[in-house]
């Protein structure tokens, strides 16, 4: 099975590495997004289908051409190729890995002499109504919701598309822990199984002809938010659930989740890639792995019935917000070089809320479909619920300490932690009775455990032995595009940074290279910081301005 599947990936990769080669590309192709914008550039995300079978590109326009292209256009296209950039720095982000974990080949750079549009609408009826159920839910959103801020912020909740939410926001939600309210994820897709249950058990329909009409939904849910890995593995594990019942099989979640990964993975095996498909499947596994666990620590009884259910419901968020935590912190930690702590105050407000919105959303947008001035009554309480969301993500984002920045972790530091959860998972587990076959796998795992965690703990202490002994004098020069940025690490352990990129009103080269690069190096203090001349291409005032980083 592994060979299979190393042959594969090869021959993947292979047909990546024969698109890069080209510097032009000739072909048919269809549009298969809505146009975005940039500052100069309109972008179209497009399929070719007529020499190069199958493949997807970044079509980039500039603004000033008249061409205007819609989803479904057919065109032909003859235009510059230009392939994904490569990391050039130490850990620093590689853009066409980004692109292959979507599926995309590169970008083409083209303007109205390139393009020749040969036919509208030149898409299958199916991929046309998913289009056209998402431009309503995103147009009719709009209409009822007039402020952008807020209407932005449904559209988000609603199919996972963020580029209507202004930067701000954004970005409390990132600092709050609230993000993936913004990614449509498996919480999404167990309030609509919840809403859809709900709904056929009004109709009164048959319960088989109720779970192929649930299945129908979340599949075309799925097409509606693009098939993003988290809402994909969501999906394909409701989907299962509900044929296992249909079936009258057990559903057993371990198989489910690892099925629906083989199913992500052989559809784009550079999905491996994508830290959505890892947080969402690192958050689901900790939610199965230690919700019991830390339930039984959270025992509290009263005696009044309505207090009591108040408490279990928050005492249900705390525990899966929590659960999901500990697995997900070491890989926010790696990628992000961010710790909360406070997500648990910021979750626990907002579940209840997001799921409201969502349900809510939802049946206010049908209803606009078919009566637009009910719906516009409906949105009222909805429109309140997202600014109360709004309040919360800025308040709890802005809580002193919520977000502490930290170094990239070392992987044995990683690892540690994980076989460390493992080794809690099964410690009491080794004292409970179980059959003879359940016993003996249990006990190798605790000692391939136990072997693991002292092997790790031995490199970690040789790996911080070496950094005490080693005082070497390092010069780094970085690459920050255009401009000088070089970083000097003198025996002593001093740190001093020439020049740092600055930024730009397009891009903050300090925000976005310079800081990365310094957290990876795990260096978080700059001993002496100096500016060569005061262009806004050596200046490094996005570096000392950064509250969390001492320069």
């Amino acid at each position: 099975m592994s060979i299979i599947g190393d042959i594969y990936v090869k021959s993947r990769a292979d047909n990546y590495e024969k698109i890069y080669s080209k510097n032009n590309i000739n072909d048919y192709a269809l549009v298969i997004s809505e146009e975005s914008q940039t500052e100069y550039k309109k972008v179209y995300t497009i399929k070719t289908i007529g020499n190069i079978k199958n493949k997807k590109f970044i079509l980039k326009i500039n603004k000033n051409n008249k061409i205007n292209l819609n989803y479904g256009d057919l065109i032909k296209v003859n235009a510059e190729y230009e392939k994904p950039s490569v990391s050039r720095n130490y850990k620093g982000f590689d853009y066409s890995v980004y692109l292959k974990s979507k599926g995309i080949y590169g970008t083409i750079y083209a303007n109205s002499n390139n393009i020749e549009l040969l036919e509208n609408s030149h898409i299958n009826i199916i991929d046309k109504t998913i289009n056209d159920i998402r431009n309503v839910i995103i147009d009719n959103s709009k209409k009822l919701i007039q402020k952008d801020t807020i209407s932005g912020l449904l559209i988000g909740i609603l199919v996972g598309d963020t580029s209507y939410i202004d930067e701000n926001t954004e970005n409390n939600f990132k600092d709050s822990s609230l993000a993936h309210m913004l990614a449509v994820s498996g919480q999404h897709v167990a309030y609509i199984i919840i809403a859809i249950s709900f709904a056929l058990k009004i109709s009164k329909l048959g319960k088989k002809t109720g779970k192929i009409i649930s299945i129908c939904i979340i599949i075309i849910f799925m097409l509606v938010t693009g098939l993003t890995a988290s809402v994909f593995r969501a999906g394909i594990m409701g989907i299962l659930i509900i044929l296992s019942s249909l079936f009258h099989r057990k559903s057993d979640i371990y198989n489910n989740l690892a099925l629906s990964m083989i199913i992500i993975l052989f559809t784009n095996p550079f999905a491996i890639y994508d830290v959505g498909l890892w947080l969402s499947y690192a958050g689901t596994l900790g939610i199965i792995l230690f919700q019991k666990p830390i339930n039984n620590l959270f025992i509290i009884k009263v005696k009044n019935n309505v207090l009591q259910k108040i408490i279990d419901f928050i005492k249900e968020m705390l525990v899966i917000t929590i659960s999901a935590q500990i697995v997900i912190i070491p890989i926010m930690a790696l990628n992000f070089n961010q710790i909360s702590i406070m997500f648990w105050l910021s979750n626990v407000l907002a579940s209840p809320i997001i799921a409201i919105c969502i349900i809510g959303g939802f049946i206010v947008i049908f209803i606009s479909i078919i009566y637009f001035p009910l719906a516009q009554i409906l949105i009222i309480p909805i429109e309140f619920l997202i600014n109360l969301l709004i309040l919360i993500a800025e308040k709890t984002a802005n809580i002193p300490f919520a977000n502490i920045l930290i170094t990239t972790p070392r992987p044995s530091f990683v690892s540690l932690y994980y076989i460390f959860l493992i080794a809690i998972l099964y410690y009491k587990r080794g004292s409970k009775k179980q059959y003879k076959i359940e016993k003996i796998i249990i006990n190798k795992i605790k000692n391939c455990t136990k072997n693991a965690f002292i092997l790790l703990v031995m490199i970690c202490i040789v790996s911080y032995g070496i950094k005490i002994i080693d005082k070497k004098l390092y010069i780094h020069f970085i690459d920050v595009g255009q401009g000088d940025s070089t970083l000097i690490t003198t025996p002593s352990g001093k740190n001093i940074l020439i020049d740092g990129g600055g930024s730009d009103s397009t891009y903050n080269v300090g925000e976005s290279v310079l800081l990365p690069y310094l957290l990876d190096r795990n260096i978080k203090t700059i001993d002496f910081a100096m500016i060569s001349h005061f262009d806004s291409d050596h200046c490094l005032r996005s570096i000392y301005n950064h509250r969390k980083i001492k320069c």
